[in-house]
Parts: structure tokens; C-alpha cells; sequence
């Protein structure tokens, strides 16, 4: 009996925490989308390459780099910061570690 519940709830667990990130993957779309403030935008770029960094590298880097551009083009320099730092994250997992040493060098 004890083990059936432990196999259950180790099973939905997972699930759990994964339609969590979904959810916030998802909101971060959204606003990426549909805000209007360059600023917001470049946060939620970098907050999605952060998101993407363990489970899909090249829309890690993609958005990574869409928030580093927008970041650089109107001169948010801290968010130009955490897109470079979520970089060097996805580019370390992928232990691609030159390339995260190269991210982490231009902030």
C-alpha cells in the first residue's frame, strides 16, 4: 500500500511542477507579445531564456538574444546584464563553457 502511494505521488509531482513553469512560460509570451514598453519586453526576453536554459537551448538563446538586442538598443543596461548572465546558464548546461565565460565577460 505504501509503496503505491509513494510510486502516486512521485508521478504527479513532476507534473505538477512542469504545468508550473508552462504557466509562466506561457505569461511571459503573453507579455512579450502584447506590452508596449520596450523595458517590459527586454525582461521578459531575458526571463524566457532563463526559463528555456535547462530544457530547449535554441529557444534559450533566441530569446536570450532578442532581449539582448532590445536590452542594448535602448539602453537597459541591467537588462542587458541578466540576458548575458541567462546566456552564460543555458550555454554552462550545455557545457559549452568557453561560450559562458564569454557571456559572463561582457557584463
Amino acid at each position: 500500500m505504501l509503496k503505491k502511494i509513494f510510486f502516486t505521488v512521485s508521478f504527479f509531482i513532476p507534473l505538477f511542477i512542469f504545468s508550473q513553469d508552462k504557466k509562466t512560460i506561457d505569461s511571459l509570451i503573453t507579455l512579450s507579445k502584447t506590452t508596449l514598453q520596450d523595458t517590459s519586453r527586454a525582461r521578459a526576453f531575458c526571463l524566457l531564456c532563463y526559463e528555456y536554459s535547462s530544457t530547449d537551448s535554441l529557444q534559450s538563446k533566441e530569446y536570450g538574444e532578442k532581449g539582448l538586442a532590445l536590452a542594448s538598443k535602448i539602453g537597459f543596461e541591467s537588462a542587458k546584464a541578466q540576458c548575458l548572465y541567462n546566456l552564460s546558464v543555458m550555454y554552462s548546461e550545455n557545457s559549452d563553457y568557453l561560450s559562458s565565460i564569454e557571456c559572463l565577460q561582457k557584463v
